[in-house]
């Protein structure tokens, strides 16, 4: 090994070891169903300072989590203000990156400000095989509030949707009893597989 090589090896393994902020973690900060504290958002940032991260995403969200605070912090409320300010002065202090996600809710359309129709919406269908010639009763959409189909929340009871369903699109595909065979995929790698 020459000298140069061994001089690249030691530092690629001394920036392994302890890297660069720059090469550092940045974590997704929840703030579950208003369960902020004003200490805790110190506490939270100190202690993700040092075990390495160097920066945070503040993301509010909820999924029915207990209150375990006295009062609920409400996104955009004037407590909500005031914890994001001391989060971001004590992240500034620690040398984190900081950085908020754009509105409440997980895809970024729930918050008591989105009128229902522009709320974020389960793309839900159902299927009905027909004879040709009949008059057909077509199956019911799905109407579980849950991530998909008639799958219900996750932790939570199952519960009726909201009734707010729209058609988006029919479809009618001819079947002639048989079914075309699917082509292989083909893939293809610069490497062995």
């Amino acid at each position: 090994m020459t000298g140069m090589d061994r001089k690249s090896s030691e530092v690629l393994w001394s920036e392994f070891v302890d890297p660069p902020d720059s090469a550092r973690p940045r974590a997704w900060w929840h703030w579950m169903d208003g369960n902020v504290h004003l200490e805790g958002i110190r506490a939270d940032l100190r202690w993700l300072h040092s075990v390495g991260v160097r920066g945070v995403q503040a993301f509010d969200g909820a999924l029915a989590n207990p209150l375990v605070v006295e009062e609920a912090v409400i996104p955009g409320s004037e407590q909500w203000r005031e914890a994001i300010a001391i989060a971001v002065a004590t992240a500034r202090d620690l040398g984190l990156d900081f950085t908020v996600a754009t509105s409440a809710g997980w895809s970024a359309s729930g918050a008591p400000w989105v009128e229902k129709a522009d709320a974020m919406r389960k793309l839900v269908w159902s299927q009905t095989v027909v004879e040709g010639g009949e008059l057909t009763q077509l199956n019911k959409l799905p109407n579980v509030a849950g991530p998909y189909q008639d799958i219900p929340t996750w932790g939570v009871e199952p519960r009726e949707g909201s009734g707010d369903v729209k058609d988006l699109v029919a479809l009618a595909i001819p079947f002639h009893g048989t079914h075309d065979a699917l082509e292989p995929a083909l893939v293809r790698s610069s490497s062995p597989m």
